[in-house]
């Protein structure tokens, strides 16, 4: 009897801890692109508006902590905080070329997604596109954007929510300039 006891109990002991490490019924963050090309973006044209969606394919809420970008020229937001399972939010995402006049060429622009995924914390969604030069003229300085490849890869994904675009501040980091990041 004493053995038939402790038999159960491993058996209820061991489906318990095989619940318990299987997540399935945890939320799961998907978004429907992980990355978009914007093609040739002409600055006359004002801001460019995307719409992405972020899927909730587990089996409880997802709930979206917090929506950020690489830079103060791109700006995102979620239309639900707390998506249902099975269900998605739209994600809205604007580019103003305006913030930086006179950049000219590639772009790459970051929007970080983080949730109550337990298994993917934080997703991202990269845009990249090609500056066009402004056809009104207004600007003559053309500001060429340095490539995530003109820079150490140390600093790839740190930068996140600075009105300074990344390329810029490590240009600041190389030439030894002072500065203070604030949380």
């Amino acid at each position: 009897m004493r053995r038939g006891l402790m038999t159960a109990m491993f058996f209820i002991l061991a489906a318990v801890v095989a619940a318990c490490s299987s997540n399935t019924s945890a939320p799961r963050i998907e978004l429907s692109a992980d990355s978009f090309d914007l093609g040739d973006i002409n600055p006359d044209n004002g801001i460019r508006t995307e719409t992405f969606f972020v899927k909730n394919t587990g089996e409880m809420p997802l709930k979206i902590e917090s929506v950020s970008t690489s830079c103060g020229c791109t700006e995102a937001e979620v239309e639900s905080e707390e998506i249902a399972p099975g269900s998605q939010t739209k994600l809205t995402v604007s580019y103003d070329p305006s913030v930086h006049p006179g950049l000219t060429g590639r772009i790459k622009r970051i929007v970080y997604i983080k949730s109550n995924d337990p298994l993917n914390e934080e997703v991202e969604l990269e845009l990249t596109g090609n500056m066009l030069p402004s056809s009104t003229g207004e600007n003559d300085s053309e500001e060429k954007e340095e490539g995530p490849e003109d820079h150490d890869e140390e600093y790839e994904g740190l930068l996140k929510d600075f009105e300074i675009s990344p390329p810029a501040l490590y240009e600041k980091i190389k030439e030894g300039e002072n500065f203070k990041l604030l949380d």
